[in-house]
C-alpha cells in the first residue's frame, strides 16, 4: 500500500516530433533519409503542417502553419502526408509499453500520455523518479523506435511543462528527461511563466498557473484548478479536467471564447 507520506509521482511522456518520426519509419528509403521533413497537407491544397522536423524548425517552421508559408521559410523541405494508421498503431504500442511500468496510464492525445507512479517506491526499490523515467524512455525507444521526452513532478501541470522543457531542441543537456523535485514546484512554475507567461505584453492564459493569475480565488475557481492537477472529486472528472485545463481550455469553450473576444476588444491586448 502507498505510504501516507508518499508524494505524488506523475510523469508525462511526450513523443518528439511524433508524426515526423512515424513518417520516417514508414518510408525509410524516402522520408527516412530526409533531414528537412514536413508532415501535413500539400501546399497546392491549402494544407497545413502537422509536424515539422527539428531541422525545419530552425528556419521558423511550426506546426499548424500553412504548408505554402513553411516552404517559403524552408524551400528545401520535403512534404509527406500524415501516416494516420501507422501513427495510431505506434501510439497504442507506446501505451502498452508504459503499462508495464504502471497500470495508471492516461493518454492525453495520440502522442502524450500521463503516468501515475505514486506509491511505487517500494516496487522500484527506492529508485529515483528520474532513474525510472530514463528507464521508461529507453524502453519505449527500444520497443517502439520512437524517441520521447519525459517530464515529472507532483502534478500533471508540472509534469507537462517539464516534458516540454526536456525536449531535445530546448534543453539538450536534459537528455530527454526533466524531473521537478517536490518542494521546488513554485520556483519551476515561476521560471516557466517568466519564459512563456507573457507574449506581446499579454498573459498567456494556457501556461500561467491560476494561483499566479488570481491571488485570491473563489471556491469555484480553486475547484477547477485543483481538478486540473488531478485532485478533483472523481477520477473521471479529474482526468478530463487535467486534459482540459492543461491546454488552457475551460469546460464551456464557446462561452470562454466569447468572453475572451470581449476582453480583447476592451484591452486591445
Amino acid at each position: 500500500m502507498p505510504s501516507k507520506q508518499s508524494s505524488p509521482r506523475i510523469l508525462q511522456v511526450d513523443a518528439d516530433a511524433f508524426y515526423v518520426q512515424v513518417a520516417r519509419l514508414s518510408d525509410p528509403d524516402g522520408a527516412g533519409k530526409t533531414e528537412l521533413l514536413l508532415v501535413g497537407g500539400s501546399a497546392e491544397g491549402r494544407g497545413v503542417v502537422t509536424s515539422a522536423a527539428y531541422a525545419c524548425r530552425a528556419f521558423g517552421v511550426r506546426s499548424g502553419m500553412p504548408t505554402a508559408q513553411a516552404l517559403k521559410l524552408c524551400p528545401d523541405a520535403v512534404v509527406v502526408g500524415v501516416p494516420g494508421g501507422a501513427c495510431s498503431e505506434k501510439s497504442r504500442l507506446i501505451v502498452r509499453v508504459l503499462q508495464d511500468f504502471t497500470p495508471v496510464v492516461e493518454p492525453a492525445s495520440i502522442d502524450e500520455m500521463y503516468l501515475d507512479l505514486t506509491g511505487t517506491e517500494e516496487l522500484y526499490k527506492g529508485e529515483t523518479l528520474e532513474a525510472t523515467a530514463r528507464r521508461i524512455r529507453q524502453t519505449v525507444l527500444n520497443e517502439t523506435e520512437i524517441a520521447v521526452s519525459i517530464g515529472g513532478g507532483t502534478t500533471r501541470l508540472v509534469a507537462k511543462l517539464a516534458a516540454n522543457r526536456a525536449k531535445p531542441h530546448r534543453t539538450p543537456e536534459a537528455n530527454g528527461v526533466l524531473i521537478v523535485p517536490p518542494g521546488t514546484e513554485a520556483e519551476f512554475l515561476i521560471s516557466r511563466v517568466s519564459a512563456h507567461g507573457f507574449r506581446n505584453g499579454c498573459i498567456n492564459w494556457g501556461s500561467t498557473p491560476c494561483e499566479m493569475l488570481f491571488p485570491t480565488m473563489n471556491q469555484r475557481c480553486r475547484t477547477g484548478w485543483e481538478s486540473g492537477q488531478g485532485r478533483g472529486s472523481t477520477p473521471e472528472y479529474a482526468g478530463w479536467a487535467a486534459r482540459t485545463w492543461s491546454r488552457g481550455l475551460a469546460p464551456n469553450r464557446s462561452a470562454v471564447m466569447r468572453r475572451s473576444r470581449r476582453t480583447s476588444r476592451r484591452t486591445k491586448c
